[in-house]
């Protein structure tokens, strides 16, 4: 190979032409080589092996192994190891060249590893015993199609017949321009089969749509999914499924009663996109009207989808669903996506609000005439369809049904922006970027209207409670810098509404001596929570704490510990988690702290504070209390 004597035998036992073509570098003569010791297992072939009572047929080309299956019979396995070769321009090593179609071969693929695929997917026929290419036969009883495209293989389905799989495979072929591996052209229209999808991904889902199953004689038990006499259209149980592959991806149309109406959602939803129907001619449908009824496609089918709900719930209105509890739910599809807007006790509230959604949005109404809204206030009663969404949301006056339900006695209020509490107090909000803002709550309803109105004034939004003439609108607006300032002012004269002043004037401090009580805010503050602490414990008080104690359970008993000064400490072992939890609330009320665990009547607060005469002592005593109940 690389023009050097023999050393072994004479020049003239090996042709030195032959040697040298075949292969074009060292590496690929050697693994070619490597390859032809093979046929000293028993195959009498080259790049074939045999494994396992089988024949493995491997070829190294332009570099690298390619794997061309495993096969029953060494001739087979021999002639796709020459096909191969003959695929990238090489002669055969074990047949003649005349036994090979040379133009087929090199046109079933386009890349090496396209062909290998196939070849490797051939392969499984002898296996399965099928007489067609690219499909083999699983283990319950059904076939599976398969085709390379670009060195990887598609998955085209499952199905009942091999001849069904077959078809499939050829169909697919065709609308790559390649030529049929199966059957004829002749059975095919290519036409029509490259313009059912602009894509091979559309065409394959399209493929993989659901089909009619035929029962073997005794074998398996038919489901209920059936096909239908119209396209894209199946039975599932008593209704109807509507599925149409539109940009290469599967979209759900709902489930029908009446197989037309399935029908009839399909085309609609193909005129959408600019297709021509499938089912019905084009003069059946309105055009126009399908087309402005949505911006997108995903917004389409979602309002259909919601649509066909009537036939299901018998809903004389669109875009409202009845709920278990005999409640209306409104739901309008919005960009692609389903917004809430609120559930009604009655249907004819639920179209009304889907109906002031849809005006909002400056679209007509679809369940009542426009004539029975106020259009200029739905339009001006929010800036954005969040906040509209929102105040659609707000609580409202539930009729109640007899003998059915208690009628809750807080909820909705007389004002705008008011909420009554359980606490008979009234939440004053408004609506913000459609988020609830607080405003604080009142005992008042009208002073929560009326605080609800001062942020409206200053933002200069919704409608008010009051007339606006009663309003200083100018001493609204700069009674704070912004909005958070007016929102925290609300909420501190919401508190202080009914109470006493809680300091003593000024005049009965010493500034003076205050300042100079400490070097700064901090200081100030710690020095001044330590001085209420010790008085608290002096009037044998007890301050809140955050520390709850730490409670382990090892296995036979519980370890106490709490924390003390930064540090925790450890207060014995219990068997009983009552007593672990109290010795940590014993703890906890020495040091002038609540109880975590249980109430603070159950405790003798004085004899707890004089048991010991410090936290180290206390701590002995509740570790040698452990000790005794172990």
């Amino acid at each position: 190979m690389q023009g050097q004597d023999p050393v072994n035998f004479d020049i003239d036992d090996f042709d030195p032409v032959e040697i040298r073509a075949s292969a074009s570098t060292l590496d690929e003569f050697v693994a070619s080589m490597r390859k032809q010791s093979w046929a000293a297992k028993g195959t009498g072939f080259k790049h074939v092996q045999q494994a396992k009572g089988k024949f493995q047929a491997r070829v190294t080309l332009l570099g690298r192994t390619q794997s061309l299956g495993v096969y029953v019979d060494a001739e087979e396995a021999a002639k796709a190891a020459d096909a191969a070769r003959i695929f990238v321009g090489q002669d055969p090593v074990n047949f003649d060249l005349d036994d090979y179609d040379a133009v087929e071969i090199k046109a079933s693929a386009s890349t090496i590893g396209e062909y290998s695929a196939g070849v490797r997917m051939n392969t499984r026929k002898n296996a399965t015993g099928h007489r067609f290419k690219m499909i083999f036969k699983l283990k319950s009883g059904k076939y599976r199609a398969h085709l390379p495209i670009h060195g990887k293989s598609k998955h085209l389905g499952v199905y009942m017949e091999a001849e069904e799989a077959a078809k499939v495979v050829v169909a697919t072929k065709i609308f790559l321009g390649q030529h049929p591996v199966n059957f004829d052209i002749d059975d095919f229209d290519p036409v029509e089969v490259r313009a059912s999808a602009s894509t091979i991904n559309e065409f394959i889902a399209s493929m993989k749509r659901p089909r009619k199953k035929h029962k073997p004689d005794g074998t398996t038990k038919l489901k209920s999914v059936k096909s239908s006499r119209f396209k894209y259209v199946r039975q599932d149980s008593e209704k109807y499924q509507a599925r149409v592959i539109i940009h290469g991806q599967a979209q759900n149309l709902g489930n029908y009663v009446d197989e037309q109406e399935a029908a009839k959602a399909v085309d609609a939803a193909r005129i959408f996109v600019g297709q021509d129907p499938v089912n019905f001619d084009l003069d059946y449908y309105n055009t126009v009207e399908i087309r402005a009824s949505a911006s997108t496609i995903e917004e389409y089918t979602a309002g259909v989808r919601m649509e066909n709900r009537k036939n299901a719930k018998g809903n004389r209105f669109r875009y409202i669903s009845k709920q278990k509890s005999g409640e209306y739910k409104a739901l309008l599809p919005i960009n692609g996506k389903q917004k809430h807007l609120g559930i009604y006790t009655y249907a004819e509230e639920a179209a009304k609000a889907v109906d002031a959604a849809k005006i909002f949005l400056g679209q007509n109404p679809i369940n009542f005439s426009v004539d029975d809204f106020d259009v200029e206030n739905i339009c001006t009663s929010a800036s954005t369809l969040d906040e509209f969404i929102a105040g659609m949301k707000r609580p409202r006056k539930k009729h109640k049904h007899a003998g059915t339900r208690k009628q809750k006695s807080f909820g909705s209020s007389r004002f705008l922006s008011v909420a009554k509490s359980a606490d008979t107090k009234f939440k004053a909000y408004v609506l913000l970027h459609g988020k609830q803002v607080y405003l604080g709550h009142y005992s008042d309803e009208n002073q929560a209207a009326r605080a609800a109105d001062t942020a409206k004034i200053y933002k200069d939004m919704g409608k008010l409670n009051f007339p606006e003439e009663e309003y200083n609108v100018a001493d609204i607006k700069a009674s704070a810098s912004t909005f958070d300032d007016l929102v925290a002012t609300s909420r501190r004269k919401a508190r202080r509404v009914g109470e006493e002043p809680r300091c003593l004037p000024q005049s009965q401090y010493d500034a003076h001596e205050i300042r100079a009580s400490a070097r700064n805010v901090q200081e100030f503050a710690r020095r001044a929570k330590e001085h209420a602490d010790r008085a608290l414990r002096e009037a044998s008080h007890l301050v809140p704490g955050k520390s709850k104690g730490n409670m382990a359970w090892h296995g036979k008993y519980f370890q106490t510990r709490c924390c003390h000064d930064g540090n925790y400490l450890h207060l014995g072992c219990f068997v009983e988690k009552d007593d672990a939890a109290r010795a940590i609330d014993m703890f906890l009320i020495y040091t002038g702290r609540y109880p975590a665990h249980f109430h603070l009547e159950g405790y003798d607060v004085n004899k707890i504070k004089s048991s010991a005469n410090t936290v180290v002592e206390f701590r002995l005593n509740s570790c040698l209390a452990a000790q005794g109940r172990l």
